[in-house]
Order: C-alpha cells, then structure tokens, then sequence
C-alpha cells in the first residue's frame, strides 16, 4: 500500500510539474518545428538613435549589427535627434530620421509619420523599442487589428518621476495606451520578472512575453594601457585621487541631485567625483555642486569618447548609479566587465538583475549613499568580471531574438 501510495504522489508530482513549464515545452516545440528565418525585413522602431547617445540607442545598434551579420536586411526609424541625415546608411543598415515636433517628458513628438505609415508593408517583422514612446502608439495605431508583419516589442524598464502628477500621468498612460499597444503586439520582450508581471497586470498573455536581459558587445571593452591611463588621469586632474564615477543623462531622474548632496557629506577630501554625460539638468547640476561647496571635487566632463569612457571605468574605484526608475541599465553591465565596483538603487530593472553583483541602496537615501560609498571606497570589493563577460556577452543575449521572429505566437 505504501508503494502505491508513492506512486501516486509521484505522478501527481510529475503532472504538476508538466503543467508549470508548459510554457517552456511550447518554446522547445517551437524551436524544433520553426527553423531561422533567413533574409527578413526588420523595422527597429526607437525614439531615439545614434548619434544620440543612451542604453537604448546602444542596445539598437548591437542588434541591428546582429541581425546583418546574420543575413537580415535592418532598417530604423527614429527621431532627428540631433538633427542629421534624415536618410543614411551606416554599417549595412539604413536608418529614417523624422523630424521633432518637440519632446513631453523626454518623449520626442516627431511630424511627417506619413512616410513611415507607408513603409511599414515593406517588412516582416516591426520591433518596437519603449511602450511609452509616442512613435509606438503611432505605429500600432497605422498597422490596425489585423496586420501582416509579426509586430515585437522590446519593454526597456518602467517610467518613475518624483513629481506626483507625472506619476499620475504615467499611471494613466499605462491604464489606456499601454494596455491598447500590447493588445495589438504578437510578442514582448522584457528585461525582468518585474516587468513582465505588470505587463501580465495590464492584460497580455503570459506566454507572449520572454524575459531576456541586455547585453553588450564585451569585445570592445579592454582595460586600455598605463600611457592612457595616465593622460586620462592628468587630462582631468585625477592624479592621486579617489574616483567616484557617474556616467549617465545628467537628470533628475538619475539621482544626480541626490548624489551631489551625498557627496558633499564625503568626508575625504582626497575623493572625487567625475560625471561624465549631458543632458537636460546639467546646469542646475553644475550650480548644484558650487552651491555646496563642492565644486573643487567635482569634475563635469561633458561626453566623452569611447576610448575615454574606458579609461573612466579603468580608473574609478566605485561606479554609482542612483536612479529612480531604469531598465537595465547598460553602463552597470560596462562598469562590472571593466571590473569597477557598483552602487545602485534599489528598484525593479537592477534589482531584479545584478542583486548578486552590485550593492544596493533604496532610491531617494542620501543617507545611505553616503555610507555605502565610504564603505566601498574603504573597502574595495572585487569584481569577478571573467564570468561577467561570458554571462553579458550580446550575441548570447540577441540569438533569443532569431527564435521569437521566426516563431509564430498563435501556432
């Protein structure tokens, strides 16, 4: 009797678990029964692209590279911004500029959607990049309920603002347009747990959405050499110095704010801060730091080039990002790669990716900012950034992309 009594239990046991990774036995069927697609036409769809500089653009660019090398044919169509070429061709990929109307909360409004409207026949597969972006909605909206392209969507991180009624404006962007966009997409791509369950929360089907997390092309990042090095450190006057490094958008909703008054609680005077990056709160920043009387410690370098920005990562002791809201943000994944330690906050994105790798603080505590990073500087961790390379490397992370375009999500 208790034989049997095992027996059943075992494959009660088995059913269940059958049942849990339905999801993962579909994917495996699909695999087997929808071999590659070769030669499609993909439409990148991003608000914003190189020149432009951000995680988003970058992340763009190391797929549609992918997807040439591949055998694909790639365009992207994004916003003027800044103002260039409204139509080139760089690298095998050829990339539509639309003119800005003007930017709602970082959001570039673009004219002249026409155009695009009646290209959008052209592809078989239309990628979008952001849910909240204006051109998505756009978009969506020309394809209609029924279209012939498999339409994707890659979700890089929720939007959080400070200011209350933003946050209610998101709320009900989420609520009305999201819900409509996701309605309308064949697939999601998301970066984290977290994300795919709010989109769960907002109506789409689990088994639509895959969670697949950024990646960076790892070949490109080497330490650069002591000569480098040393005229980096001279350029910006870091000889001898402790280096604390921000590299982002200079903006409010990277902490910078927070980060500054932080740092004026810093009690050796020997640390400084280098802040690599433009953007829309760079002056308030600037006069930030004289006001604090921190100034002296602190180096505004404005963009860099790539050469420079490894040198930045080469020669900090400590990276922070002290964000409110992010995807996954691609300057931590460069920062753990250089082997430069990591502080973050603590918020869905980088929370649910790098928890076993960088330390995290709650989002808005100067307090704990303070402490952490004299504790990291004090005691230097050590980055293990062999493994950190094979687990970020892009091309792991973009092949997944091949199985969802060639794999029909109604079959």
């Amino acid at each position: 009797m208790m034989v049997k009594s095992y027996e059943k239990q075992d494959v009660s046991r088995f059913i269940k678990r059958l049942i849990t990774n339905r999801t993962q036995i579909t994917s495996y069927y699909r695999r087997i029964h929808s071999p590659p697609l070769q030669n499609m036409r993909i439409l990148q769809i991003t608000p914003y692209y190189l020149p432009h500089t951000g995680g988003i653009e970058r992340y763009v660019y190391n797929l549609a590279q992918h997807l040439t090398k591949n055998g694909h044919t790639v365009d992207i169509a994004t916003a003027n911004v800044p103002e260039s070429s409204v139509k080139e061709t760089q690298n095998n990929t050829t990339i539509f500029r639309y003119p800005l109307l003007c930017s709602l909360l970082g959001n570039p409004i673009v004219t002249n959607l026409s155009d695009l409207r009646s290209r959008l026949e052209e592809y078989d597969i239309i990628h979008i990049h952001g849910v909240y972006t204006y051109i998505a909605l756009r978009t969506v909206l020309s394809l209609g309920k029924k279209h012939r392209q498999k339409v994707i969507l890659t979700h890089h991180g929720r939007v959080v603002y400070t200011n209350r009624l933003k946050n209610l404006f998101v709320k009900i962007y989420e609520q009305v347009f999201v819900r409509f966009i996701l309605k309308r997409l064949d697939h999601a791509v998301v970066l984290s747990k977290s994300d795919k369950e709010q989109f769960v929360s907002l109506g789409m089907n689990a088994d639509s959405i895959s969670i697949i997390p950024n990646g960076i092309d790892i070949s490109v990042f080497s330490k650069p050499n002591d000569n480098e090095l040393a005229s980096f450190r001279q350029k910006y006057q870091l000889q001898g110095k402790s280096v604390v490094l921000f590299l982002a958008v200079i903006s409010e909703r990277k902490g910078i704010f927070d980060l500054l008054q932080a740092f004026r609680n810093i009690e050796d005077d020997n640390t400084c801060l280098l802040v690599v990056g433009d953007g829309p709160d760079k002056l308030r920043a600037v006069s930030l730091a004289e006001s604090l009387g921190i100034s002296d410690r602190v180096r505004f370098v404005g963009r860099l080039s790539f050469s420079e920005i490894l040198c930045a990562y080469s020669v900090a002791h400590l990276y922070v990002l002290p964000s409110y809201f992010e995807g996954m943000p691609t300057t931590v994944m460069e920062a753990l790669v250089m082997g430069c330690p990591v502080l973050a906050s603590d918020i869905p994105g980088v929370g649910d990716n790098f928890q076993d790798v960088v330390t995290l603080v709650p989002p808005h505590n100067r307090d704990e900012l303070v402490k952490s990073i004299s504790s990291m500087l004090l005691n230097p961790s050590v980055v293990d950034s062999v493994n950190l390379r094979k687990k970020y490397y892009v091309k792991n992370v973009f092949e997944r992309y091949s199985e969802i375009y060639s794999v029909k999500d109604n079959e």
